[in-house]
């Protein structure tokens, strides 16, 4: 099965009205679950769907316990793990305190030895 895509235009950020190129998007075709990802895993597997379910409890646990800590998590060759933090806007460093810096997201970026992968595309139109 492949992967489709569909054509949108790029906001007009200038607000000038001209008229953007388009960029090419996935179309989702849902999201598929940990309990889908586990069963399935289970069938093809010697593992149960306990022990998927205990191994990514415990994943999820390091992974977090690490990002919180300061480290980029590599998992495996699927790709990196990162925080960012957020904060009021300062104009000096000294007009903030470190209980005043929370983390606002994780953030994911590919393996680059999956920048190769090729994937096949069926445009849909609709």
């Amino acid at each position: 099965m492949a992967a489709e895509y569909d054509f949108r235009r790029k906001p007009d950020e200038k607000g000038n009205g001209e008229l953007q190129p388009f960029y090419p998007r996935i179309v989702s075709k849902g999201t598929i679950d940990s309990k889908q990802l586990f069963r399935e895993i289970a069938e093809a597997s010697s593992f149960t769907e306990g022990d998927l379910e205990g191994i990514m409890v415990s994943l999820q646990n390091k992974v977090s316990y690490y990002l919180s800590e300061g480290f980029h998590v590599k998992l495996g060759e699927i790709g990196y793990f990162s925080s960012s933090l957020t904060a009021r806007p300062v104009m000096e460093k000294k007009e903030i305190r470190s209980v005043s810096i929370w983390f606002d997201n994780v953030n994911f970026s590919r393996h680059a030895d999956n920048a190769s992968v090729n994937m096949r595309f069926e445009t849909f139109f609709g």
